[in-house]
């Protein structure tokens, strides 16, 4: 060994591993702002490696390069297991939903690409640099190599195995749906006519008695049909008349959950998966329906990154489920999944069974948007307050932390129903909303500037949608009140906008000046009120404010490197500029552009049939796992549509296209009037949309912008701009 490799010291290579660290330590600290063990604990010893290793390079000679060597092996190591969970957690998501599709490809894809040259890469490449300078014989880097490639092939197989058991653990034991003629003579043969087809299920095959969204009664059978039924038949001493609907759940996959922790919110699908536990030799089936009734896909917190909610909380349906079971002390419950085939008497085609799109032609979207009204208008208190949230199975109507912008949201759907439709309760009702707002509007700065304020707090996004609404009910019938009250709105909404053209969304109610904040969704919301303003108001300054909002919309916050892959929820801002151009005959190309690509990145994650395991075609997703939220595709839908306004090839585009699929989506996902047997007053529901699949609860802006969605496809085949 040469007399300069025992001092030689790799400053360059410990430079490389400083900026590894500063990239490993930025994500964990920054992009998982709380604190997770199962987290925390891998990356703090993964960057504590990264300091050994910097350390060791910068005090160089053979003991250096060996601590820093074994420092990048475990590195290595480690990497190679958080790879080998990642294709197993993979396997078992893909097992049980499906293929992820090209978006879940691309992401899965980007990710290994940027995380194996840091886990596997480098760190091989750190090791066989600092060998072959310390140990130079020939014999020595062959020997390295071969090893080297052998760890390589290993590895490799080590995670294709890994990937093919964990899907072939997630899919378990599969067997095929009954058909609906064997169903047919189910529940046939349950009335107490004849006996059923026999039909072998992958499961334990349950009856169920619902009535008005309650469980009323269930039997528990085998994995026999004609078993199960004629069992079910004595228990609840049929043939007699019996209230309710019957629900037959087929198990077609039985499987264990997975092992993983992390993957806990990934194991259940809405509306197809039930839960299986056995504790003490009793056992307890969770079915489909039953968790819906229960409420049980909420979306939950993701621990690292609590404001992103999603999945359903397996280890909370699986305690429910416990619950109902007699425990003795040491007994372990034993859980598994079961895939389910559901159906009802009279046959209901659910989100289980694949149905075909509605057509979404004049006349039934005019019909869904008069449902919509109406749903809104059976909801809202004499005093002008809608309802918030209703809730399908027990019919209850909550106005529990209401929000004031939705209200003004709601304001503004039926405002617009009035004034494209023709239709004077939707006006009545508009207007009843807004008097309830009245009381809450006061001064906010000079120039008689006026907003709505709640609880001595100022309410930016409501004061934006309530102009937004009074363009609507000014062009049915003006009064002097309402346009005193609009110019005010608009004078508020001036003054709150910065040189760059960005909109201050905080106010200082005590000094009168504006707060120099953003939240989500407000200044488009304030684009579109500002166009309105400018079209009724002819106002110089309106009409200049709105473009320079919408110029820093759309291209001016824009300037960055990643800025093309950077796409949010811009419908507000897309539905400003389609008004910007339909109502001013404005069309600024920077504008466009960035509308046109955000159309374009939605048109690729627009589902197609079979992405997912539920009816969702033309709504919009990242992917099969998540239920895709109903109120999203709404606003892209109303957002497109408003981009269409006014251009004669508005039918023959591929946006036209995308708008009426999402309005295909919206159409099979509102309450006309749905799963009747799940809800306790069905035809109160009518009208009502949710906000994903499963969900049964209905909230007030989730109508709002299906119903605006709605308009804005019917003013398209009527050729309205």
């Amino acid at each position: 060994m040469s007399a300069t490799s025992q001092t030689r010291r790799h400053p360059w290579l410990a430079a490389a591993d400083l900026v590894s660290l500063l990239v490993v330590v930025a994500l964990w600290l920054g992009a998982l702002p709380a604190r997770y063990p199962l987290f925390d604990v891998p990356l703090g010893i993964f960057s504590g490696t990264y300091v050994v290793s910097i350390l060791a390079l910068l005090h160089g000679g053979p003991r250096g390069a060996r601590l820093a060597g074994w420092s990048a092996l475990l590195r290595m190591v480690g990497g190679l297991a958080f790879v080998v969970l990642l294709a197993a957690s993979a396997a078992d998501v893909t097992g049980r939903f499906g293929p992820v599709g090209a978006v879940g490809a691309g992401f899965m894809f980007f990710g290994m690409a940027l995380l194996v040259p840091y886990l596997l890469v480098f760190p091989a490449l750190e090791v066989a640099y600092l060998t072959s300078q310390h140990r130079p014989s020939a014999d020595g880097r062959v020997r390295f190599g071969r090893r080297l490639r052998r760890l390589l092939f290993a590895s490799l197989g080590l995670v294709a195995t890994s990937f093919v058991a964990s899907r072939a653990f997630a899919i378990g034991q599969v067997a095929s749906a009954p058909t609906d003629g064997v169903m047919r003579t189910a529940f046939a043969s349950l009335r107490g006519e004849g006996e059923s087809r026999e039909h072998r299920a992958a499961g334990p095959i349950i009856v169920e008695l619902i009535d008005q969204g309650r469980v009323r009664g269930r039997f528990v059978g085998t994995t026999s049909l004609r078993e199960t039924v004629r069992d079910a038949r004595v228990r609840f001493r049929m043939p007699r008349l019996i209230a309710g609907s019957w629900v037959i759940s087929v198990p077609t996959r039985r499987s264990r959950p997975a092992p993983w922790p992390w993957l806990d919110l990934f194991q259940v699908a809405p509306l197809h998966d039930g839960v299986l536990v056995r504790l003490g030799g009793q056992m307890s089936v969770a079915t489909p329906t039953t968790l819906q009734l229960l409420g049980a896909h909420q979306a939950v917190s993701f621990a690292p990154m609590p404001f992103f909610q999603f999945g359903t909380d397996l280890g909370e349906v699986v305690g429910r489920v416990q619950r109902l079971l007699p425990r003795r002390a040491g007994d372990r419950p034993e859980v598994e999944l079961l895939r389910f085939a559901t159906f009802t008497d009279p046959p209901y085609q659910d989100a289980a069974r694949r149905r075909p799109l509605p057509q979404a032609s004049e006349e039934v979207v005019r019909a869904a948007v008069l449902d919509n009204v109406d749903f809104l208008l059976r909801h809202q208190r004499e005093d002008g307050l809608f309802g918030y949230q209703v809730d399908a199975t027990r019919g209850w109507v909550s106005s529990d932390a209401y929000d004031i912008t939705r209200h003004a949201g709601v304001a503004y759907f039926l405002a617009q129903a009035g004034h494209q439709l023709g239709l004077k309760r939707a006006t009545d009702g508009a207007r009843q909303g807004i008097r309830f707002v009245l009381p809450r509007v006061r001064p906010c700065g000079p120039q008689a500037a006026r907003c709505v304020v709640i609880d001595n707090r100022h309410e930016f996004g409501a004061t934006a949608l309530l102009a937004v609404a009074l363009y609507d009910l000014r062009s049915v019938t003006d009064t002097e009140e309402l346009s005193l009250l609009h110019r005010d709105l608009l004078t508020f909404l001036l003054q709150q906008q910065r040189a760059d053209g960005e909109m201050m969304h905080g106010f200082d109610l005590e000094r009168g000046t504006p707060v120099d904040v953003q939240q989500l969704y407000w200044s488009g919301e304030a684009a579109l009120a500002l166009v309105r303003g400018a079209a009724l108001e002819h106002d110089v300054r309106v009409r200049r404010a709105a473009g320079r909002l919408l110029q820093y919309l759309s291209v001016d916050s824009r300037d960055a490197l990643a800025e093309p892959y950077l796409m949010g929820e811009d419908h507000w801002t897309c539905i400003a500029y389609g008004e910007l151009r339909s109502l001013l005959g404005e069309d600024p190309p920077g504008v466009r552009d960035f509308c046109e690509r955000w159309a374009a990145f939605s048109r690729r994650v627009q589902l197609e049939p079979g992405d997912t395991v539920w009816d969702v075609t033309g709504a919009y997703a990242l992917g099969p796992v998540i239920p895709p939220q109903v109120t999203a595709t709404s606003s892209r839908t109303e957002a497109f549509a408003a981009m269409l306004a006014g251009t004669p090839e508005r039918h023959e585009s591929e946006l036209f296209r995308q708008v009426e699929r999402g309005v295909q989506a919206l159409l099979q996902h509102q309450f006309r009037p749905g799963p009747t047997h799940l809800m306790r007053q069905p035809e109160a529901m009518r009208g009502g949309v949710t906000g994903s699949p499963g969900d049964l609860v209905v909230r007030n802006d989730y109508v709002q912008h299906a119903g605006s969605a709605y308009l804005r496809y019917l003013a398209l085949l009527a050729g309205r701009p």
